[in-house]
């Protein structure tokens, strides 16, 4: 996983204390497959070294996302402040098939149980925040909306839209699912020279531009 800028520069200045736990008995995934559990798991055990050190680090509260698995182990010492980017029983794919349905079922229960268990619960916006409720109907606690961060003031020079590299990147990311903050990243990066030689595509098929959308390692 690839940090943050500020947090890379944190990690290289020394000024970020990282410790990695939790990454030494189980896989990520086993043959491709059964990644919930792994995660869930991986989670367990992190969260086992966590309360069993000596002495156990005194936080004020702990912040978990993503998966909910060890909010019941973890907040026997700490309030537990629980921020859901999505609900993973929504992520997870190929349910058309009775075996992964029947599969994610004790996962989906235990999503939601665990899930209430914490102290708080946070979403990233009012949508999810409404998808969070239509979801987890037995979860009686009502979200609240954190925003994530964002650069009111972006510093990425404008580009007209009749700039000939405006139709090439538009076409890679056609090609190869290159998004548009790609695609200005590499503009930015682009010697001037270099973006006058870059070819048109205007003798080819219409571009489109894709955005595409990663879904989170273990919701399979």
């Amino acid at each position: 996983m690839v940090p943050f800028p500020p947090v890379k520069i944190m990690l290289i200045q020394g000024t970020l204390d990282v410790k990695v736990l939790g990454n030494t008995i189980v896989p990520t995934h086993i043959l491709g497959r059964f990644s919930i559990l792994c995660a869930s798991l991986r989670q367990i055990h992190l969260s086992l070294i966590l309360l069993l050190s000596k002495p156990i680090p005194p936080h004020d509260i702990l912040i978990i996302d993503q998966l909910s698995t060890s909010i019941p182990l973890l907040r026997v010492q700490y309030p537990i402040l629980f921020y859901c980017h999505f609900p993973d029983k929504l992520l997870a794919t190929g349910r058309e098939h009775w075996i992964k349905r029947a599969y994610r079922v004790p996962f989906d229960w235990i999503e939601q149980v665990t899930t209430g268990l914490s102290d708080a619960i946070v979403v990233n916006s009012l949508f999810t925040k409404g998808v969070f409720k239509d979801t987890f109907r037995r979860i009686e606690k009502t979200p609240d909306v954190i925003y994530p961060c964002v650069d009111i003031n972006p510093s990425i020079e404008p580009i007209p839209e009749n700039n000939p590299l405006i139709n090439y990147l538009k076409y890679l990311s056609w090609i190869c699912s290159l998004t548009l903050d790609h695609a200005r990243s590499y503009y930015l990066l682009t010697d001037s020279s270099e973006k006058r030689t870059l070819p048109s595509p205007s003798n080819r098929s219409p571009p489109s531009l894709t955005k595409s959308v990663k879904l989170p390692p273990h919701s399979s």
